[in-house]
């Protein structure tokens, strides 16, 4: 993360972790609705 924040990253590797992170934030959103289905707190 310190070549990201620095803007070291190829951008090949700025692709790569844009889509980590937007990854990341999909499963959040879906673990947090199969909580709710379930009746559980995150």
């Amino acid at each position: 993360m310190d070549r990201n924040n620095e803007g070291l990253l190829q951008e090949s590797e700025r692709e790569e972790l844009e889509a980590l992170v937007e990854l990341s934030e999909r499963l959040s959103l879906v673990r947090g609705e199969a909580l709710q289905i379930l009746g559980r707190q995150p």
